[in-house]
């Protein structure tokens, strides 16, 4: 009876500790596959997006609202009200390269797969500055790029440049 009473006992606390553990991981953001690739898909790409300091920025928005607020606190004079993403399973980046002083400059995707390691997904995009022998618009730009991907299995986005460059890093949100 005792080796009954044991073995039981054993099988609760294994069952206990497996889902504390799953628990666990999922509060932690560990929803999906630690390591492996998700697609990313351009929602938005422009030259004028509304900046208004010059340093490179990177942000990970949760819900559409979240663009519209962003956007009409930075002057942007896009509308993005078409721009849409299922807030339960994606998210958005949007990658503002800053105030430009010419044409030339741009963001793109680089690659339309991220990979992800440890929960760390890594985002190329082509960081495209004007060639200083070519003549060029003498105009302030402010270049942006607006990103959907899954949020499942990722706690941080990586931003790196055509050169593999780091050039931010970005937490993500895992409740909409």
């Amino acid at each position: 009876m005792k080796v009954r009473q044991a073995a039981a006992a054993s099988v609760i606390l294994g069952v206990v500790i497996l889902v504390l553990g799953c628990q666990s991981m999922e509060r932690n953001g560990h929803k999906g596959p630690m390591d492996g690739e998700i697609a990313v898909e351009v929602l938005y790409a422009g030259d004028q997006c509304g900046a208004i300091q010059q340093g490179f920025q990177a942000v990970w928005l949760d819900r559409p609202d979240q663009l519209r607020q962003m956007a009409g606190h930075y002057g942007a004079a896009v509308r993005w009200d078409h721009v849409q993403w299922d807030p339960y399973t994606e998210g958005a980046l949007w990658i503002r390269m800053g105030v430009r002083p010419s044409g030339g400059y741009g963001l793109e995707l680089h690659d339309p797969v991220a990979p992800v390691r440890h929960g760390v997904a890594t985002v190329s995009v082509r960081w495209r500055k004007p060639d200083p022998d070519r003549f060029v618009i003498q105009v302030l730009t402010s270049p942006c790029l607006l990103l959907k991907l899954l949020r499942a299995g990722i706690e941080k986005v990586h931003i790196q440049d055509q050169d593999g460059d780091l050039r931010a890093r970005v937490y993500v949100s895992n409740t909409p």
